[in-house]
C-alpha cells in the first residue's frame, strides 16, 4: 500500500473546511496518508480551523489553486498525491479506493472519479450542479481508460489523483492558469506524455458544493470561460472548436426570459457568465474562442 498526500487549497473557506476534515477524521481508513492544506492568505477562520485536526498548514502568497498544488507537491511525502476541493466531502473509503486504484498497475500514473452534488441549499445550488456535472464534464457511470483533449470526462482536481513522480516530471501544474482551467491542463499533459496509463472510476466519488447565488453563479461560469480561452491559447487542437448548439441554446433562453423573466433565469446567468469569461479570454489572450 502507498503512503497518500491529501493536497488540499483554501481560500476563505471557514463555511465548508470543517466538513471535509470532520470526513476524512470519521473515516475508517486502512491506508497511510497526510493532509496538506493550502492556504491562499484567507481572511477568515480557515486556518484557525485547520489547526484544529492533524493537518499541514502552509501558506500560498500567490493565493490561486495552481500554486497552493505545487506547494503541496513540493512538501509531499506520499508516493501519491490526491487532490480534493475544500468545498467536498470524500465517499467512505476515498483513500483506499485510491491507493487500490494504483495497486492495479504499476504503470498507472493518474486516476479520476466521479463528482456528485452535496444537498443543495436552493434552486440555484441545485441548477448549478447539473449543469456542471451532467452538461459540461460529464462524468460516466462506467470505468474509462482512454482520453483526449476535450473538457467532458476530463479529471477535475476536486477529485483525482496522480503519482508524485510523475507530476514532478510533469513540472506540476502551471501558474499561467492560476485558477482557470490548470487542472485540464495537467491531464492533457499527462496524457499526451505516454508515461502511463490514466484510469476512470465511477465508484471514486466526492459530494461537491456548487454556487448558490446568481452572483457566484455568473463568476464560476465566466471563471470556466476563461478556462476555455486559456487552454486555447495552448492547445491548438481546441482553439477552433464552436459549439454552435450551445450558442442557439443561449439566445432561444435569453429570448425566453425576456419575454418570461421567471423561466430560465438560472441558465441566462450562467450562460451569460460563460460566453463573458471567453469573450474576455479571445481579446486577452489572442485566440478565437467561441
Amino acid at each position: 500500500m502507498s503512503f497518500i498526500s491529501i493536497i488540499i487549497p483554501t481560500f476563505n473557506s471557514e463555511g465548508t473546511i470543517q466538513r471535509l476534515l470532520e470526513a476524512f477524521q470519521n473515516d475508517s481508513v486502512q491506508s497511510d496518508y497526510e493532509i496538506l492544506v493550502i492556504d491562499g492568505c484567507s481572511k477568515d477562520r480557515t486556518v484557525e480551523i485547520c489547526k484544529q485536526y492533524k493537518v499541514k498548514v502552509f501558506y500560498n502568497p500567490k493565493i490561486h489553486a495552481a500554486a497552493a498544488r505545487n506547494i503541496g507537491i513540493e512538501h509531499a511525502k506520499g508516493e501519491i498525491c490526491a487532490f480534493i476541493d475544500s468545498d467536498c466531502v470524500p465517499c467512505k473509503g476515498w483513500v483506499d479506493v485510491i491507493n487500490r486504484l494504483f495497486a492495479e498497475d504499476k504503470n498507472i500514473i493518474a486516476v479520476g472519479g466521479n463528482m456528485m452534488p452535496y444537498p443543495p441549499k436552493n434552486r440555484i445550488e441545485e441548477f448549478a450542479g447539473d449543469v456542471f456535472i451532467n452538461k459540461l464534464v460529464c462524468f460516466s457511470d462506467n470505468r474509462l481508460e482512454s482520453f483526449s483533449n476535450q473538457v467532458k470526462h476530463s479529471f477535475v482536481t476536486a477529485n483525482c489523483a496522480y503519482r508524485t513522480d510523475i507530476l514532478r516530471e510533469l513540472g506540476g501544474f502551471n501558474d499561467f492558469f492560476s485558477n482557470n482551467g490548470e487542472d485540464l491542463d495537467l491531464f492533457w499533459r499527462a496524457i499526451n506524455s505516454k508515461k502511463g496509463r490514466l484510469i476512470y472510476e465511477p465508484r471514486l466519488v466526492v459530494q461537491h458544493s456548487f454556487p448558490d447565488t446568481n452572483k457566484k453563479l455568473f463568476l464560476k461560469y465566466r471563471q470556466y470561460g476563461l478556462a476555455i480561452a486559456k487552454l486555447a491559447s495552448r492547445y491548438s487542437s481546441i482553439r477552433f472548436q464552436v459549439d454552435w448548439r450551445f450558442h442557439f441554446r443561449f439566445l432561444g433562453v435569453l429570448l425566453t426570459w425576456l419575454f418570461r423573466p421567471r423561466w430560465n433565469s438560472f441558465s441566462v446567468v450562467y450562460m451569460s457568465g460563460f460566453m463573458w469569461g471567453k469573450l474576455i479570454g479571445s481579446f486577452k489572450y489572442h485566440v478565437i474562442c467561441l
